[in-house]
C-alpha cells in the first residue's frame, strides 16, 4: 500500500536511482525523504553524497554539518565524500 509520508520509500527510490547512476533523481528522492523525517541518518549520507557526486562540495559539506547537528559523527562521510572527490567522472545522468 502507498504511503505518501514514508520516508524510507523515497530513501530507498533515492538509493537506487543512485546505484543506477541517477544522481539527480536519488537526490530528488533523498530531499523529499528528508522533508518528512529530516533527523533521517540515512537521507542525510545519501544528499550529501548525491551533491559530492554532482561536484556540488558546498551542498555536500551543509549536509555533513547537518548529519553532525543531530548527533551523527561526519568524519566517516566526509572521507568517504573526498574519495568520490578524485574518483568520479563528470558524467551524471538525470
Amino acid at each position: 500500500m502507498y504511503n505518501p509520508d514514508n520516508a524510507y520509500a523515497y530513501y530507498n527510490l533515492g538509493a537506487c536511482y543512485s546505484r543506477e547512476g541517477e544522481v539527480k533523481q536519488a537526490l530528488g528522492y533523498a530531499l523529499k525523504a528528508l522533508q518528512i523525517k529530516p533527523d533521517m541518518y540515512e537521507g542525510i549520507v545519501l544528499t550529501a553524497t548525491c551533491y559530492k557526486l554532482m561536484r556540488d562540495d558546498e551542498n555536500a559539506e551543509k549536509y555533513c554539518r547537518i548529519l553532525e547537528e543531530n548527533g551523527g559523527d561526519a568524519s566517516e562521510l566526509r572521507r568517504i565524500l573526498n574519495v568520490l572527490r578524485f574518483g568520479v567522472t563528470s558524467d551524471t545522468k538525470g
